[in-house]
């Protein structure tokens, strides 16, 4: 990979500190982006809210067209200090469809009842993944 490759910029800079898409890449058609929700649950203080939680937010994740990427298993940090707990990623088609069902009353009962049975960090992505990876 040469480091001058100029095709590499709008990657470098979208993926390393940029907040917003590359205005090259949507005007070239290229805003494919899907959006994804990141929660880490550090600790769990009611079960049986995370169990009844668990029970019922599959149909909501699933009525805005997402998906589950990741719910929980082994970790190895390989680089810095983060140590995720109980990491759970899941993908929607788009940022904004990933805000729509975090935000939707479908599922507001849920996140209130999983905010008030567990802490941990959520933070949204944005992503062109197969942008960056194929060029």
């Amino acid at each position: 990979m040469n480091g001058n490759d100029p095709s590499l910029v709008h990657c470098r800079n979208y993926h390393i500190g940029c907040r917003e898409p590359d205005p090259g890449l949507q005007q070239a058609g290229r805003t494919n982006m899907a959006g994804y929700f990141f929660l880490d649950m550090r600790e769990i203080s009611n079960g049986p809210a995370l169990e009844e939680y668990r029970s019922r937010v599959r149909e909501t994740v699933d009525k805005f067209d997402g998906e589950y990427l990741i719910v929980g298993g082994k970790s190895e940090v390989v680089e810095g200090k983060w140590e995720p707990v109980f990491p759970v990623l899941l993908r929607f088609p788009t940022l904004e469809a990933s805000r729509k069902w975090y935000d939707s009353e479908e599922y507001k009962e849920l996140k209130e009842l999983r905010l008030g049975a567990t802490s941990g960090n959520a933070v949204f992505f944005e992503s062109e993944i197969n942008e960056f990876v194929t060029e």
